[in-house]
């Protein structure tokens, strides 16, 4: 896969093709979550709008990501725009469900660590992910865990790569001719690339940084298809796919592309459900992990996965 890190400099210097109009900010937007307010404040600005300002973001979101005290499998992807991050980051809060004790979900949970743009764009992230969930499901018996309850769970970016891989699992035959089986995906506040809004933490000019260290500013086939953009794929295509929980907040700068998602989901049979929590903005569960809201969702998220395991 041919360097394309030279392409990038400032946001001023992407074709006005690529700047998208915002859809959420042109209305009223929504009051934030009372409790998650002060936090927002207090977050410093992320601008991987060049090589030098990435690697500060990558520092950044990497020092906060320790990992200090803290029958079924699941893997975890992380978020980070493809650009920044680690496999520790928004993997607390899945922790729980690796505990075995009475009343536990007792999951095995394995998270990717995968090749970050620009120096490696799409579909190395793709690629890394599907080749972590394939070793998974072919290890189950050594991991110990059932392969046929294998879930793919993703947050921000993540939940791209768990919906790519969702399809590539679908579609790829395995070299081993043992079929990757996956029992469900948990796809949370994803980053549909179309309009969107001027929202932090996480803007709508920090989306067009990241996706152009992702997939280049010209969009060329060798980076883009509907498994490294999974909302590319259209409604035919949309078939055989597992039950599918889409998550996000209604201040998230993803918002409304996430409803047209489930939509579009739901018009094609599959068995979607999704959850809007009230004020909340992109990644407020991995920014405020003991907020009342944050341990709500994520006890609505482990309540979704007991269902599609058959544990509720």
């Amino acid at each position: 896969m041919r360097d394309i890190a030279p392409q990038y400099g400032n946001i001023s210097n992407i074709p006005p093709s690529y700047l998208v109009k915002p859809v959420i900010s042109s209305l009223s937007a929504p009051p934030f979550n009372p409790s998650l307010a002060e936090v927002h404040r207090s977050i410093p600005p992320l601008s991987p709008n060049s090589l030098i300002a990435l690697e500060t973001a990558r520092h950044l979101l990497a020092s906060s990501a320790v990992l200090t005290d803290r029958e079924d499998q699941i893997d975890y992807t992380e978020l980070g725009g493809l650009c920044t991050g680690n496999r520790f980051i928004g993997i607390s809060n899945t922790l729980n469900w690796a505990n075995h004790s009475p009343g536990g979900l007792g999951a095995v949970l394995v998270t990717s660590e995968y090749r970050l743009a620009p120096e490696n764009p799409q579909a190395a992230a793709l690629e890394d992910t599907h080749a972590t969930l394939a070793w998974m499901s072919f290890h189950a018996d050594e991991l110990g865990f059932n392969p046929d309850k294998l879930i793919v769970v993703g947050g921000s970016e993540g939940g791209n790569l768990a919906a790519g891989v969702t399809l590539l699992a679908r579609d790829r035959p395995s070299s081993t001719g043992t079929k990757i089986n996956i029992a469900g995906q948990l796809l949370i506040a994803i980053p549909l690339h179309g309009a969107c809004a001027e929202v932090g933490p996480w803007t709508r000019s920090n989306h067009i940084d990241s996706s152009n260290h992702a997939f280049g500013v010209s969009r060329d086939a060798e980076h883009v298809t509907m498994y490294t953009l999974p909302e590319r794929v259209t409604e035919k295509d949309l078939v055989k796919l597992p039950p599918t929980c889409l998550d996000v907040g209604t201040a998230d700068i993803y918002g409304d592309q996430v409803l047209d998602c489930t939509q579009k989901s739901l018009r094609a049979g599959i068995d979607t459900e999704i959850h809007l929590w009230s004020g909340c903005w992109h990644a407020f569960d991995d920014f405020v992990p003991t907020a009342t809201v944050t341990k709500e969702a994520w006890g609505v998220r482990e309540q979704w996965l007991r269902g599609v395991l058959g544990e509720d």
